[in-house]
């Protein structure tokens, strides 16, 4: 009488399906099938393997029922029966993946890692994670005098731009400029940080936001524009094709700088 995992064989194979569009339509390990119908089925899980049989059974097109009541006296015999494989044979255990489980063919040969081999691959990552921190710690010992650097020239070009603080008669600071062919005043912001702008001009605001730091914008009016700045250190205007680089500190607040055809005047 032929066993329950060739019966099922056989079904398969007067359906004329091969293992692997087996594997593919029910999703079942190829190492698992086989051992079902070869009825080897004693290293895989029995919990699992209930639910691998049921699931071939369906798509084989026959009742689990069936199955399992015809596979109950060959899993009744005596221990004894089962031959345990030759000292000769030896076991790898292969993970089957998606399944969670292990079979371990035959003659199949140990793959083990040289303990030396090991040794040098930690080595060579140890010397390379050491390099990455050296470069990264000599990246910043090399910029850190240049930002410095930065720092104490600023303040120098700012004061130059202001009068003195300490003089109570200072004047206004007035410079002029070329008028333009149609006497109108041409006016470029650019912010070299974010600067908070606020610019009437001919008595109408015509901006009053952020300046993002890159950023710039053109004006054209004609007789006076009256301008506020939150960062005077953080931009530059050009008027008429006039450059002026400083209008007074980083971090200081300019309020009533008066564009005119006279020329620039800021207010104190």
């Amino acid at each position: 009488m032929d066993s329950p995992g060739a019966r099922l064989k056989q079904l398969r194979l007067e359906k004329g399906c091969t293992l692997e569009e087996a594997h593919r339509k029910t999703r079942i390990n190829i190492h698992i099938i086989k051992a079902i119908e070869e009825d080897s089925v004693a290293n895989i899980n029995p919990v699992y393997l209930k639910g691998f049989i049921k699931i071939y059974c369906v798509f084989l097109g026959v009742d689990a029922a069936e199955y399992f009541r015809s596979e109950a006296p060959s899993a009744a015999r005596p221990e004894q029966e089962i031959q345990p494989p030759s000292a000769s044979e030896e076991k790898v255990t292969k993970p089957l993946h998606g399944t969670g489980l292990k079979v371990t063919p035959r003659n199949a040969p140990r793959f083990r890692i040289n303990p030396g081999v090991m040794k040098i691959i930690a080595a060579v990552i140890a010397a390379l994670f050491l390099l990455f921190i050296a470069g990264k710690i000599g990246a910043f010992l090399k910029n850190k005098p240049a930002k410095r650097a930065v720092l104490a020239v600023q303040p120098r070009a700012a004061t130059r731009a202001l009068p003195t603080k300490k003089s109570k008669s200072a004047r206004p600071a007035e410079q002029s400029f070329p008028q333009s062919a149609d006497s109108e005043i041409r006016l470029v912001i650019r912010a070299k940080e974010d600067c908070w702008v606020n610019l009437k001009a001919d008595g109408k605001v015509v901006f009053r936001s952020l300046l993002r730091k890159g950023r710039f914008e053109n004006f054209i009016f004609k007789d006076k524009g009256e301008l506020s700045l939150g960062n005077a250190g953080a931009v530059e205007l050009e008027i008429n094709g006039k450059f002026i680089p400083n209008l007074g500190r980083r971090g200081q607040a300019l309020k009533n700088i008066i564009i005119s055809r006279k020329g620039l005047e800021i207010g104190r």
